[in-house]
Formats: C-alpha cells, structure tokens, sequence
C-alpha cells in the first residue's frame, strides 16, 4: 500500500477531477446509502462530515435528526466549506469520513503523516466515534485514479487493530448490511466507537421522551 494502477490524479487538479466543477453539482455516486447509516447513529448528536462534497450526505443526517452538522470538502459547494480532515480542530459527537481515507496521500516528507495519523486524528476529534467507508481493494483494484489507496480485508483489520468497530457492507444499490468480518465485503463500513455506552445511553433518553 499505496496500490496504484496507472496514474493518480488528486481531487484538486482540475484537468482529471471528473466529479465537480464550477456551477455542477455533485450527484450522488451511490454514498447516500452510507449516510442513512450514518443517520441512524448520529440521531441527537453534532456531526462534521469530511469530503462532504456538496452537503447532500449532511442534508440526510439532519433530516435523520442530527443536531448539528457541519461538512468541509477541497472541492466544495452549496454549505460545505473548504478545507480537508486535516482542518478540523474543533471536536464533534462524531465524524464521518465517507469514500474519503483512500483520497489520503502519504507525505513523502513526514512518512507518519499517512491515512493512520488521519484516521487518529479524526478519533482526536470524536467524542462518540467515527464512521467511514471505503472499498475493497480485492473487488476495485483501485482502478479510480483519484484513489490513492484501497485496503484488503486484512489491511482493514491491521488499520482498525485494538479499536472497537461495527463493519457494515454494502453493493449498490442494496441498502447496506451488519455483517461480523471484513472478509467478502463490497465496500467496507466501519463504526469506529470510542464511548459506545455514552452513545446508547444518548439513544435510550430520546426513546424515553419521544
């Protein structure tokens, strides 16, 4: 890793980014699916969604109840400001971070700088947790030249070693589904908790009053 084939091109050169551009929105490429997860998990809580693109994905958390949402992307439009996970300094009930740490470049200059200093500082920020997706590198190849990586179900599990995670899959355009291994997953999910009983304790005092 990184597993490349053919040329990279980042989000932010304009001759290759085949996804926005000036006046274009950005369709859903099939990511909604993964933010009416979200959804269920952020219901009550704040939420900063990185590479929110043009905030549909933040647009479904609120109407799933989250009570604050916030979104930053390096290609941004509608209420999405721009700025990268990096940016973030203020903390969030939760992050989510869909289709996006396969986007994440190493910096040749400081090697720690990679997708596990991110993902670590995404949980720096995450009071209840984080949740991601991103694919299967053993069903893509990383054949999307704006991916800069993608994980085998052992290098998700090598990432994830010592945390505490729900893992989810998911084939378009099936709504995606609990499963318990990375093994023979589509498109990974994953729920990375940091205080899970803060979180179902949260959930139990909404059910109480609703």
């Amino acid at each position: 890793m990184p597993r490349r084939v053919g040329e990279y091109h980042p989000f932010e050169d304009p001759e290759h980014n085949v996804l926005v551009a000036d006046g274009v929105e950005r369709l859903d490429g099939g990511q909604g699916k993964w933010y009416e997860v979200a959804g269920e998990l952020v219901k009550g809580f704040t939420v900063m969604d990185i590479g929110a693109g043009n905030g549909y994905g933040m647009k479904i958390m609120k109407d799933a109840d989250a009570i604050e949402v916030d979104g930053v992307d390096p290609a941004p439009a509608g209420p999405v400001r721009l700025g990268v996970g990096e940016d973030i300094t203020e903390e969030y009930d939760w992050i989510t971070c869909i289709d996006v740490i396969e986007h994440i470049e190493d910096d040749e200059e400081h090697p720690d700088r990679n997708d596990v200093f991110f993902l670590n500082h995404f949980l720096s920020l995450a009071r209840i947790g984080v949740f991601l997706s991103t694919p299967n590198w053993d069903v893509y190849k990383c054949t999307n030249w704006h991916h800069y990586r993608e994980y085998t179900p052992d290098e998700m599990r090598e990432l994830l070693e010592g945390l505490d995670y729900d893992i989810w899959d998911y084939v378009h355009p099936d709504k995606p589904n609990r499963v318990d291994s990375f093994d023979g997953c589509t498109v990974f999910g994953v729920a990375i908790w940091k205080n899970r009983s803060s979180h179902d304790a949260h959930i139990e005092r909404i059910k109480e009053v609703s």
